[in-house]
């Protein structure tokens, strides 16, 4: 039992260590993304050069050409798709941009592939891959030279297509601690939910007998002539059972009966009203040396749930 108390708590104060590891950074990553998409959004392009790194800022600065065809547009709606983590400092994000001609009003939307780089001095992401290209005659080869004017992203009126299922697992996992971190009353739930799934599944495994269905177990019965025990009290056997059951009764229940000691090569299914206590019996079974032990789920009302025939008395 202790065991099972220890593995929840290792459990929690990994999560809970990894959270407050990774929280900082996370936190911050969606903050910049928010950012950038608000400044775009409502701000314009030209105030969304302030999100470039420096260095990239330096090397390629934005030409005067391109600094007025930004202000010559205006952004409708910014739809951006959760970040995929490619390193440790490294995320990328696809997002679709709806720009607005300020002269004609004629809208259209563009891809834009962004690359962002955490920076540890400073504790802040820097976006790598310069802004949106916003005209088809800029576009470059995929993997051309990217200055700040978008040189080598390619223009796509395209909607972009849905997260493929390694993005999303990979997201899923990124964000797992920080939603743990967050909820650690709905964390423990989950956590106590789970071992518990595992402990049940674990032991059914390992208890070396089988569940039948009242189908399964007729054709047990039909097929290889299975010896059925009920073992539920003389009155309920009284008031139906399964054709060709014999009733032992718990208390009296022995599994090294010498009756019982001839079949234990044969199957042998045990039952009772509910399958509660037909399980006790089969686990006894097992340990006696029975090598095919079976119980009926649902014990006897699962049977007469399935509509099969109820033989009544002691016979």
């Amino acid at each position: 039992m202790r065991r099972w108390l220890l593995l929840p708590l290792m459990v929690l104060c990994l999560v809970f260590g990894t959270a407050e590891a990774r929280s900082k950074k996370d936190k911050a990553m969606d903050q910049v993304l928010l950012d950038y998409a608000a400044t775009l959004r409502w701000g314009g392009f030209e105030q969304g050069i302030a999100f470039i790194d420096p260095a990239v800022r330096e090397a390629k600065p934005i030409s005067s050409v391109d600094l007025n065809r930004y202000r010559q547009v205006r952004v409708s709606f910014y739809h951006q798709q959760s970040p995929v983590q490619v390193s440790k400092t490294e995320i990328q994000v696809l997002a679709e941009i709806g720009i607005i001609n300020n002269h004609n009003q004629s809208e259209r939307s563009v891809l834009d592939r962004q690359t962002w780089r955490w920076d540890e001095k400073q504790k802040r992401w820097w976006l790598m891959t310069g802004l949106p290209t916003i005209t088809t005659n800029d576009c470059a080869a995929p993997d051309g030279p990217r200055g700040l004017g978008g040189a080598g992203r390619v223009t796509d009126n395209r909607r972009p297509s849905s997260v493929p299922a390694p993005a999303l697992m990979s997201e899923f996992l990124h964000r797992l601690p920080e939603f743990m971190g967050n909820h650690p009353v709905l964390s423990l739930l989950f956590v106590g939910v789970v071992i518990a799934v595992i402990a049940n599944e674990s032991t059914r495994w390992f208890r070396g007998y089988k569940e039948l269905t009242p189908a399964e177990l007729t054709r047990l019965i039909n097929g290889e002539n299975a010896l059925v025990v009920d073992v539920s009290p003389p009155a309920d056997f009284e008031k139906g059972h399964v054709p060709t059951a014999k009733n032992v009764a718990m208390a009296q229940f022995d599994p090294e009966h010498k009756d019982l000691g001839k079949v234990k090569e044969k199957p042998v299914a045990v039952i009772c009203r509910t399958g509660q206590t037909s399980a006790g019996a089969a686990s006894r079974l097992v340990k006696a040396g029975f090598k095919r032990v079976y119980t009926l789920a649902g014990g006897t009302a699962a049977w007469t749930a399935a509509d099969l025939p109820l033989h009544k008395g002691r016979k």
